[in-house]
């Protein structure tokens, strides 16, 4: 994440952990009561979602739209980091180290993925019950293909099977993992059942974009809860 280009993108900050059963209690109520609370009234900080993985319920997500990625630069959020309570440092030495990536948000312009405009409020609205995270690093020489065919016949496969709610993509600024990550809001499991769905992971460009990544992952999530902003928000 270089430069005043790169800082003025929307953005978003994802936070993985894998928490063991004895501390969910604990993990929850922080998470809940304090940790989101602390981050979703600063300026910027559009929304805030968390979510348990579907087949493994000791690792955890959590999502935060920005308004741009500046945001994670101002002081108040950099004094939340630098100066924690002792009771939130406690949480985080029992929890462990977790997985902090920052990305920007991609649209589709005819050159190529960009960095694309903040949300408006229709769509931070949006929220599905379940939310499928598929993280793609494609071989360099296969980028472009991987874009084209994501944005140009992926996406739009997609928004044609019912209860798919929504589909953003996303380029990673900061931290490890693959490259890009699309993020698909779902109604409910019932989209994967449903013949567009099988034609929309079947065609030839699909099979030639798998054939030439270099890394992939894919997990299923389902809600915990919702944040949005309050009303009246600190000043920046």
């Amino acid at each position: 994440m270089t430069g005043a280009g790169a800082d003025d993108a929307a953005g978003l900050l994802v936070v993985r952990s894998q928490v063991a059963p004895a501390l969910h209690a604990d993990f929850h109520a922080w998470y809940d009561n304090q940790h989101v609370p602390d981050r979703i009234r600063l300026p910027g900080w559009l929304t805030a979602r968390r979510y348990v993985a579907v087949h493994d319920p000791q690792q955890f997500l959590a999502c935060y739209d920005l308004e741009s990625l500046a945001v994670l630069r101002r002081p108040p959020y950099v004094s939340l980091r630098a100066d924690r309570p002792t009771a939130e440092q406690a949480i985080l030495d029992r929890i462990g180290p977790m997985d902090r990536r920052i990305y920007r948000r991609l649209t589709a312009p005819a050159a190529g993925p960009a960095a694309g405009p903040a949300a408006g409020p229709a769509e931070l609205g949006i929220c599905g019950a379940l939310l499928l995270c598929v993280w793609w690093q494609p071989a360099p020489v296969a980028a472009a293909a991987f874009h084209d065919w994501y944005q140009q016949e992926h996406i739009p496969m997609l928004a044609q099977v019912p209860g798919w709610l929504r589909s953003r993509r996303f380029a990673l600024a900061e931290g490890a993992g693959p490259a890009f990550l699309a993020l698909h809001d779902l109604a409910s499991a019932d989209v994967f059942d449903h013949p567009q769905y099988a034609r929309a992971t079947a065609t030839p460009r699909r099979a030639a974009a798998v054939a030439r990544r270099a890394g992939y992952e894919r997990v299923l999530y389902q809600l915990i809860r919702r944040f949005d902003p309050p009303e009246e928000t600190l000043p920046s």
